[in-house]
């Protein structure tokens, strides 16, 4: 009698436990636990969750893009008072010297003969005074570009003279190499030139 007790007691329990896993199964941890917050168990390994992608709404994309498009057209380049005057900056060319022509191979440089050799580096002072302008509202001007021939033919001297803001923005220096580097034909003395440029 006792023995059948028993197995009756021990059988109720195993129908109490095998209902009881059934109803709320273990899972196992494989991190046992390490994970903290925002962080999920894979593979032995904690791993953060992954945080949801906000997408921003199409009227406010519009309204963002209209405000950059906006602040691009408010800096807008414009002219300050005094940027149109024209002004001359370079060396001082000082006077043509005089020649006395009843000296034995004397002679001075012809305008032809200076004009073939400065219009190699005419559509170079041209790109110089283009690159100055740059998106400032300049439409109208002009551009003097002076030089002192000596009688090697070499030029040391060289003066510019145009809208304040060209000077400002560099004319002079992107000009002044491209004419030292000509050299003239050689004379009886030296001479100054001066080639006139007009913005258009």
């Amino acid at each position: 009698m006792t023995k059948f007790l028993i197995g009756l007691i021990l059988g109720m329990l195993a129908v109490v436990i095998a209902a009881f896993a059934l109803r709320a199964p273990v899972r196992f941890d494989a991190c046992l636990g390490k994970c903290g917050a925002k962080t999920h168990c894979a593979s032995a390994v904690c791993v953060a969750d992954e945080a949801p992608i906000k997408t921003m709404p199409a009227d406010a994309m519009h309204k963002r893009r209209r405000h950059v498009e906006d602040h691009v057209a408010a800096e807008e380049l414009t002219l300050k008072p005094g940027d149109d005057r024209m002004t001359a900056e370079g060396d001082a060319l000082g006077r043509t010297e005089h020649i006395d022509l009843s000296e034995p191979n004397a002679h001075e440089l012809t305008q032809d003969q200076m004009d073939r050799v400065f219009t190699m580096i005419q559509p170079a002072i041209s790109h110089c005074m283009t690159e100055a302008v740059g998106d400032y509202p300049l439409e109208h001007g002009r551009v003097e570009v002076g030089l002192r021939i000596e009688r090697s033919g070499d030029v040391r001297r060289v003066r510019v003279e145009a809208p304040s803001i060209l000077l400002k923005r560099g004319l002079t220096r992107c000009v002044r190499p491209l004419v030292t580097g000509l050299h003239f034909p050689s004379s009886g003395g030296s001479m100054v030139a001066t080639y006139p440029f007009e913005l258009h």
